[in-house]
Parts: structure tokens; sequence; C-alpha cells
């Protein structure tokens, strides 16, 4: 078997990269990084993808960031090599004008995962194959945190609204309030570090900031769609509550768990100081380990790759290890009277 993944230049990628590393390893498959793409292949590219897939006895996952790196992959020559069954991830599938054309109704992909639950319909009509929710997730069992020891307040990552961008100011009108507040990290070079880094950073908070990107777009998100991304995942794994305005999504409504979210009820950062200063004043440890353990079932990684190793009908013992070790770990952390 093959995992086959787009590696992208930006570091929010960063999960999504070492989700395809974990799928390989839980999968016991090869893993194929492909750059991510520059420029659109050739025309003379396109039009001998146009052959039908050869078929062989392997299998194959492919996990892209974004719809158009399809094309990319499919290109790359690797999904032609004559495969069993091809299923698809797709992260970003809500920008479905962006399904590249060499994946309309053609037989390339036997299934399709998507993380947005409004995906589903679309992607079943442009593609003509079986399209399926799989929500947005994190590694939360070795990445996540119940830790009580937390001397971060408020912390900030990525996309904010503009009066939250500016991290001095943010500093010391929390300062105002008796809010210790901390700003962008420092973002290193290697994946894997980085992603320990930042994973280590969310530990030491108690709020993590985050916005919904209707309420709070930037030029990279989608103008009409409301998704949850990985930094919500990542952030309530590792024991934080999430602060700031939740989207309006299946994945919020069916995932997210009372405590998981304080709502600001506004972008505005000084109406929502009063708000973070109550909730930091009657915050305890217990939250940080609900949180934690509440992740460990509703948002982490493994659950996905099961759900889509069931779908290839392929078991191994690696999985079935981790599987055991993410149940393990959930009744060890379950809270007293949960």
């Amino acid at each position: 078997m093959k995992v086959i993944s787009s590696v992208q230049r930006s570091s929010g990628w960063t999960t999504i990269t070492l989700l395809a590393r974990m799928a390989a390893r839980l999968l016991e498959a090869e893993l194929v990084e492909l750059p991510e793409p520059v420029s659109r292949p050739s025309l003379s590219h396109r039009l001998a993808l146009r052959a039908p897939r050869r078929r062989g006895d392997e299998s194959c996952l492919v996990i892209a960031p974004d719809p158009k790196d399809l094309s990319a992959l499919m290109s790359s020559g690797h999904l032609r090599s004559g495969y069993g069954q091809v299923v698809g991830l797709v992260i970003d599938s809500f920008w479905e004008d962006r399904i590249p054309m060499i994946a309309h109704r053609r037989s390339d992909f036997d299934r399709i995962f998507v993380t947005d639950a409004d995906s589903v319909d679309p992607w079943t009509q442009i593609t003509g194959t079986t399209v399926n929710w799989l929500p947005i997730g994190a590694d939360i069992l070795d990445g996540g945190s119940a830790s009580p020891d937390r001397d971060v307040d408020v912390r900030r990552f990525g996309r904010q609204p503009s009066e939250w961008d500016d991290d001095k100011l943010s500093f010391d009108a929390c300062a105002s309030l008796g809010l210790r507040f901390k700003g962008r990290p420092e973002i290193l070079a290697e994946a894997h570090v980085d992603q320990t880094n930042y994973l280590a950073e969310l530990a030491r908070s108690k709020f993590v900031l985050a916005f919904n990107n209707l309420e709070a777009p930037a030029s990279y998100t989608h103008p009409t769609r409301d998704y949850l991304t990985p930094r919500w995942a990542e952030s309530l794994g590792a024991g934080a509550v999430v602060a700031g305005r939740a989207p309006r999504c299946a994945t919020s409504r069916e995932f997210l768990w009372p405590g998981a979210t304080l709502d600001l009820g506004t972008i505005e950062r000084d109406p929502a100081l009063p708000i973070l200063r109550e909730a930091v004043n009657a915050w305890n440890p217990s939250m940080a380990a609900y949180n934690n353990w509440m992740a460990l079932q509703r948002f982490d990684w493994r659950w996905r790759i099961s759900a889509i190793a069931e779908a290839m009908d392929i078991s191994t013992p690696t999985l079935d290890a981790e599987m055991a070790r993410l149940r393990a770990a959930i009744e060890d952390r379950r809270p007293a009277g949960s």
C-alpha cells in the first residue's frame, strides 16, 4: 500500500503533513511526499491522464490539502501504477470550484473523503464517485495535554480579526486587566519540531483565541462557507478552551461539547476583555483535563484513519495497537464522575 500526499510550503499545513506520515505508519504503507505544485501540469501530460486507470492489487490513499492538488497528485504518475483501489482525502474540500477537470466524472478514485459535511453532495455530483464526510482532527494522543500548570491566560495563534492582530497592543490591553497574554510563537523550519513547539505552547494556555472565517475573514479563507480548522482540535486536545466565535458548521454542532468554547460575542478586542477576565478567574485545572479527554474521543486522527482503513477493508497490527492505545488512554484519563 502507498500513502501519497502533497507537502505544502506554508507552516499552517504542518498538521496535515504529519497526518499523512501517521497514516502511512498506521497502515504500514509506503509514504510518497510530493512537493506543492508551482504550476499546472502541461497540456500533453493532462491529455495522457485521460486514459482509464490501470488496475492492480495494491491500495493507495491520496491526501490532498486542497482540491487543486488532486491535479498534481494525479499527474505525478503514481496513480497510473495500477492499484486495486484508490481513496482520496481532501482537507479544504469546501473549495468545490477548485476540483480539477481531471477529477470530473472519472473512475480514478473509488472513494473520496471530505472534511466538510456540506461538500458531500457537490463532490458526489462532480466526481461521480462515493463521497463520505470525515471531520478534521489532530494528534491528541501524543500531542495533547491535560497539564494543570498553565502560565498563559490568553494565547494567540494564526489568523485573527484586525483588533487582535497586533500582539503588542493585545498584550498591553490584557495586562491592563491582569491577564497574561502571549502572541505568535517562533516558527521553526522542520515540520515535526515546529509542531512540537506549537503544541507545547498550547499546553501552557488556558484560553486560545480563534474566530470563524466568516466574521474574521482573510484572503485565503472561503468567503461563504464556515468551517472548523485543525487549530480548534489541537487547542482542545491541549486542554485549552477556545475563546472567540465558533464556526456554524456540522463539525461544530456534532463534535464540540459544552465548555469547549467561550463565545466572546464579538470579534472586537476591548469588549471581549472583561468576558475573558471573568472566564480566567473561573478557570480550574479540571477544565484542561476534561477538554483533553473529550478531544481524545472526538478529534484524534486515529479515529479518522481507522474509518479510512475500514472503508478500504484494510487491517494492520500497527493500527490495531494504536487504536487499543487510544482507547486505553480514554479510560485512563476519564475524569471522576464522567
